[in-house]
């Protein structure tokens, strides 16, 4: 079975999981293939996408032959492309929660692990004119950069405290308390919202 991975032919004796021969060649699988996190991207029109693939990625991307990796299967005439990430060496975390704090267009996030403990902060901030979507896109990505450097696929949970308005526009509605990460965007098996 003939396969090309970016750019360089290899020859396979049988089919796997495209994360076994992906993995030592640098694609990083945040979740373990899990498939949790949507971050283990390919290139690779010759795959027809999955549920996964329409569940994480935009049908512009799809469109444009991006894959998650994580249940794909070895095939023969692949060819796939994608960002080889060196080994980042020191601390990991198995497991994190996020403490976000939100006061004065400005965004604290704290990174804790599974024993509450502080692991690094980061502040944001954020424009005066804010929309649901800015607003989490602002938030999101240096959460994700953090679990990028901490190789943590998602959080546990994730404590957002913000006055009202904010939780409301945060929400793209009128607040209420509740415990669904996934309805706020954000990458938590939970989240909780509690007012200032």
């Amino acid at each position: 079975m003939k396969v090309t991975i970016n750019g360089q032919d290899y020859d396979f004796e049988k089919q796997a999981p495209l994360k076994e021969v992906l993995v030592p060649l640098g694609l990083v699988f945040p979740c373990h293939g899990n498939g949790k996190c949507g971050r283990c991207k390919i290139n690779c029109k010759n795959i027809a996408p999955t549920s996964l693939d329409t569940r994480f990625l935009t049908q512009s991307e799809i469109d444009l032959g991006i894959r998650l990796a994580c249940d794909k299967q070895l095939k023969d005439g692949l060819i796939i492309t994608f960002q080889a990430t060196e080994s980042k060496q020191g601390y990991k975390l198995k497991e994190a929660d996020v403490s976000l704090e939100i006061l004065n267009n400005e965004a604290f996030i704290d990174l804790l692990d599974m024993e509450g403990k502080s692991v690094e902060k980061t502040t944001v901030f954020l424009p005066a004119d804010l929309s649901t979507r800015t607003l989490r896109a602002q938030i999101v990505k240096p959460m994700l950069e953090l679990f990028e450097k901490y190789s943590v696929a998602t959080a546990n949970r994730i404590e957002v405290k913000a006055e009202e308005q904010i939780l409301n526009i945060l929400y793209g509605g009128d607040y209420e308390p509740y415990t669904e990460g996934v309805s706020i965007g954000f990458p938590a098996e939970e989240a909780v919202l509690y007012t200032i």
